[in-house]
């Protein structure tokens, strides 16, 4: 067991180092003096154990100074002197030999030389692998591959003048290297390129990398060149040398260099500190054979070069800064890329055959494009040899456009008739081709001999031929082929042949020829003239150029109001042209121009708008120029004052026409009535004239007429009409010439001179007529008295001739006074007991009529089955009596009554007397017995004490008066007639009794009975009032016939 050994002691102190300004050679610096690290510590052996690393070194003694330099005025202290640079690094990448050159200016008395060292491996922060110091030439010399370098200038001078080191001129060789590339044709297509979709192969131009293998005397360097690559310049390689790790040799010997097993005798190797530089030439690398190891991602082929470098012992050399230049050379297939471009620029292959579409040939280029390094390097030069370009034109021509044109219009329709151009366009715009055209429907069995040549037209471009449609049926559409033949100058013909399918159209339709005929030609001629519009007919004849009958033929006639009519036409074979026929109706009237049109309804549907001329083919004036006839004007000779006159008028005048006018009634020169006829299409008017305040006399009617058009009808002979004078004029008065009689007066003349007098009374039948004669009358009617209080006459004056045209009128009169009631009546009660079956009188009055009017008098009982009363008509100043009497029986019976004496006449009523009574009727024995007791018989003397009662009344009513309207009671109503007072005032009369006697009756009180009927008992008795009684002893109840309600008790 062995332990390690300790660390040696650290190094001295750094080296002294100068750091001269950037840019300028002057002075100022720093000097440093670092100490050495310490030894690294020795190593175990076996199981000893490591030793302790060395203790480091002390720092030198560092100390800064500034030179003055050298003045070249002042005072010089110090003649000699020397300068040295910082390192210098002249070349950073690939390196190469460098020519230097210095600039100074050495006057006399002067000594200026210099001295420089470089290192090739070494680096700017220490001086390890960097050769010494070796004196140099100061005009200029070539120095080794170096990165870094050093000078040293050393001055002295005898005189008082210094020399001046200006700078130096260092000149290196720089290989550029590709690091990306691309050639391309036309700007786009790529040819060669250093990327590809894999990625980017190394760079092109230099060989720097190298791998190395081997140790002892033997050394192989491993490097790659491609295949087709030529060294241009001598290969370096520096083997650095390793002192330490080659023991027993101060520096290795360089012994052999072979390039596979071939030797290099002609290698050369410089020796430095850093180790030997070594050179192959490049003709010894060309010569060598190579053989393709590799294929990079853009499909370059590599080869690989093994050089073994043999020293005299074993040795640790590390190889770098290998630089090895080369150009490369590779066969590049152009055309891909061409066609490429060609389908671009042309579309087709064909269509490059002329060159045309590609331009000018500086616009397709083959060019390399490409990126160098390091930046700034030289360019890199490009070279293509022996460029290799073969055309073949075997393509058939390619027809691009193949069309017929007339003029500018491309594919226009064509008819016949008309001439167009076949248009053939090549893809290559080839001027030297055979264009032939075969004809229309063309077959091979046709062959070719009756082909026409195209020709070739440069602003055109392409191939003409004119083609004229003669000969062909017009009227006909012909679709049909066009076959040509195509063929280059190398005989490469198109086939199949190409075959342009065209239809020509049928001739386009014109107008050859118009005419209008018509039937009423008033003015001008057929083309433009007037015509009138009665019975007016138009026909239109239009022929059209080609005799075409497939058309569409009308005539436009335009009007400024009526707008457009348009008239069909159709075709006429006899004619050969088209007709049609217009019948204008009156509202038609006016200025028509007239324009034919034509047009197409198949093909191409074409119109001739513009007719036979430019402007309206005619014109077509329809007029009115006659008006109206009067045929029919019809009224009554004469008419009675205020009768009406109707006029009935008929006329005759062209269809469709309107009318208007009036008829005037005229009374000499003056207007006196005037009836407007609207503005009608009928041929007949009616008027009635209001006669009404039109004097008696003569009167003439005139008729006023004109159709639309102002035309107006033929003046027709005057035609009267006379008022007559009337048949009853002057004054008719009326009045009432007293109660009876009424009377009619005045002053009338009659149409004949005789009339009549007739008054009616309206409400009766009477009436009465009197004769008279024109002048003045007076005539009084006795009516025997008024039936109302106001009495309407009527009365009627006419001519003896003429029951019409009468003097009527109507008058009312009041009668009022005349039915005054003005009655004196008294009355007398007899005893009302009878034992006897006949009648028996109970009551009797007397009355006396004092006014002018008749009087109805009526004495009368509600009981009209047991009693019977009495009614009379009193006339004026005349009297009457009545009686009131018990009907015969032949029953005992008791019946108390209530009588009434009263007057009345068509206007009032009025109660003259009344009063209670009792009529009792008592048989004998053996009578009354035989027929029992009638019912509703009473044995009292009940009504004994109404006499003095209703006398009493009587005076009461005498010193009061009495009204005449009077209270009616159920069934009361039998005898007494409802009077209308409305509108009169109320009568007062006088009531006188005369000679009346009261007898005295035993005013015994009645007995009430308890008895009360209940609603469901059936009735008694039923009388023609409408009420249904129920007697109960001498007590009565009553209630309304069939309602089955509560009895109401009788108080009479």
């Amino acid at each position: 067991m062995y332990d390690g050994g300790d660390g040696g002691g650290g190094g001295g102190g750094g080296r002294i180092s100068i750091a001269t300004q950037t840019g300028q050679y002057t002075n100022a610096g720093t000097v440093q003096a670092n100490g050495g690290g310490g030894g690294t510590k020795g190593l175990r052996y076996g199981t000893g154990i490591d030793g302790v690393d060395g203790s480091a070194g002390s720092n030198g003694v560092t100390s800064a100074s500034t030179w003055a330099g050298y003045t070249s005025t002042g005072n010089a202290t110090v003649n000699n002197g020397a300068f040295i640079t910082n390192p210098i690094t002249t070349q950073s990448g690939d390196t190469s030999q460098a020519v230097v050159s210095h600039n100074v200016v050495q006057p006399a008395d002067t000594n200026l030389s210099v001295f420089q060292r470089y290192t090739l491996a070494g680096n700017t922060t220490s001086f390890d692998h960097w050769t010494a110091w070796m004196e140099g030439n100061i005009s200029g010399e070539t120095l080794p591959r170096h990165r870094h370098i050093q000078f040293m200038y050393v001055l002295n001078r005898t005189g008082s003048v210094s020399p001046e080191v200006i700078g130096f001129n260092m000149q290196t060789v720089q290989h550029s290297v590709l690091s990306t590339y691309d050639i391309t044709y036309g700007g786009s297509q790529t040819l060669l390129s250093s990327c590809s979709e894999l990625g980017c192969q190394s760079q092109i131009g230099v060989t720097n990398n190298l791998t190395q293998s081997g140790n002892g005397a033997a050394h192989t360097i491993t490097l790659e060149i491609p295949n087709n690559a030529t060294i241009t310049e001598d290969m370096h390689l520096l083997m650095q040398w390793n002192q330490a790790n080659s023991t027993g040799l101060d520096h290795p010997n360089l012994t052999s260099v072979t390039i596979g097993a071939t030797g290099v005798s002609n290698a050369s190797a410089n020796w430095t500190a850093f180790g030997y530089d070594l050179s192959i030439p490049m003709a010894v690398l060309n010569q060598e054979p190579r053989t393709v190891t590799s294929v990079d991602i853009s499909g370059m082929e590599w080869s690989t070069v093994d050089i073994t470098v043999g020293f005299d012992g074993p040795v640790t050399a590390t190889a770098s800064n290998l630089i090895a230049p080369w150009n490369y050379s590779t066969s590049v297939d152009v055309a891909p890329s061409v066609n490429n471009l060609i389908l671009e620029e042309c579309g087709t292959y064909y269509a490059s055959t002329a060159g045309q579409c590609l331009g000018p040939g500086t616009d397709y280029r083959i060019a390399f494009s490409g990126s160098t390094s390091p930046q700034n390097a030289p360019a890199y030069q490009v070279t293509l040899r022996q460029p290799s370009f073969v055309w073949t034109d075997d393509i058939s021509p390619q027809i691009r456009t193949l069309e017929h044109r007339q003029g500018t219009a491309i594919q226009p329709d064509v008819r016949v008739g008309e001439t167009y151009s076949m248009i053939v366009l090549d893809g290559a715009n080839e001027q030297d081709l055979s264009v032939e055209f075969l004809g229309y429907g063309w077959t091979h069995e046709d062959g070719t001999g009756n082909a026409v040549n195209m020709t070739y037209s440069p602003p055109l471009g392409g191939y003409y031929l004119t083609m004229p449609t003669t000969g062909m049926d017009a009227t006909s559409t012909h679709p049909t082929n066009l076959t040509f033949r195509v063929t280059d100058a190398n005989m490469n013909e198109l086939t199949p042949f190409p075959v342009y399918p065209i239809t020509l159209y049928p001739a386009a339709p014109e107008i050859a020829s118009f005419v209008i005929e018509g039937t009423t030609l008033e003015s001008g001629n057929t083309a433009i003239g007037t015509w009138g519009i009665s019975n007016a007919s138009f026909e239109f004849h239009v022929n059209e150029s080609n005799q075409r009958d497939d058309l569409e033929v009308s005539i436009d006639l335009q009007h400024d109001t009526h707008g457009t009519t348009s008239v069909p036409l159709t075709w006429d074979s006899n004619a050969s042209c088209y007709t049609g026929q217009w019948n204008p109706l009156r509202g038609d009237m006016g200025r028509w121009s007239v324009e034919a049109t034509m047009r197409e309804t198949t093909g191409l549907g074409a119109e001739v708008n513009d007719g036979f001329q430019v402007g309206p083919d005619g014109a077509i004036t329809l007029t009115d120029s006659t008006g109206p006839t009067v045929t029919t004007f019809e009224h009554v000779a004469s008419i009675e004052v205020g009768e009406s006159l109707s006029v009935n008028m008929a006329w005759t005048g062209e269809e469709g026409e309107t009318y208007s006018g009036a008829i005037n009634l005229m009374n000499g020169d003056d207007l006196v009535m005037r009836k407007v006829i609207l503005t009608t299409p009928q041929t007949t008017a009616s008027a009635v004239f209001d006669m009404t305040g039109v004097e008696p006399g003569t009167y003439t009617l005139e008729v006023e007429l004109t159709d639309d058009q102002g035309n107006p009808a033929a003046q027709m002979e005057a035609s009267n009409v006379t008022v007559l004078e009337p048949w009853v004029v002057g004054t008719v008065l009326t009045g009432q010439h007293n109660d009876v009689e009424f009377r009619v007066y005045g002053d009338t003349a009659f149409r004949t001179g005789q009339g009549t007098v007739t008054v009616e009374m309206e409400g009766s039948n009477w009436n009465a007529q009197r004769n008279i004669s024109s002048g003045t009358f007076d005539l009084t009617f006795d009516f025997g008295g008024p039936s109302a209080p106001t009495q309407r006459f009527t009365v009627t004056v006419c001519d003896a001739t003429n029951e019409t045209g009468c003097d009527q009128q109507s008058v009312e009169l009041d009668y009022r006074a005349s039915f005054n009631l003005d009655v004196t009546s008294s009355c007398q009660m007899f005893n009302g007991t009878t034992t006897t079956t006949e009648e028996h009188l109970l009551v009797t009055c007397m009355a006396t009529n004092r006014g002018p009017m008749p009087v109805e008098v009526h004495l009368e009982s509600l009981d009209s089955v047991h009693l019977t009363g009495e009614t009379l008509v009193i006339a004026p100043m005349q009297n009457a009596e009545l009686g009131l009497r018990l009907n015969n029986g032949s029953t005992d019976l008791t019946v108390p009554l209530q009588w009434t004496f009263r007057a009345l006449n068509n206007v009032n009523e009025l109660v003259l007397d009344e009063g209670r009574h009792e009529a009792v009727r008592t048989l004998p024995a053996n009578e009354s017995s035989a027929t029992g007791t009638e019912d509703g018989a009473s044995s009292g003397n009940e009504g004994e004490w109404l006499l003095p009662v209703m006398g009493l009344l009587a005076l009461m009513g005498s010193a009061v008066g009495a009204t005449v309207l009077m209270r009616r009671r159920p069934g009361a109503d039998k005898s007494i007639e409802p009077v209308d007072l409305a509108g009169y005032e109320e009568l007062e009369t006088s009531v006188s009794i005369e000679d009346a006697s009261f007898e005295d009756h035993n005013n015994s009180p009645v007995e009430e009975s308890a008895f009360e009927p209940t609603p469901d008992m059936t009735a008694t008795s039923v009388d023609d009032q409408g009420y249904e009684w129920f007697t109960e002893g001498e007590h009565h109840w009553y209630r309304t016939t069939g309602s089955e309600g509560d009895w109401f008790p009788y108080e009479g």
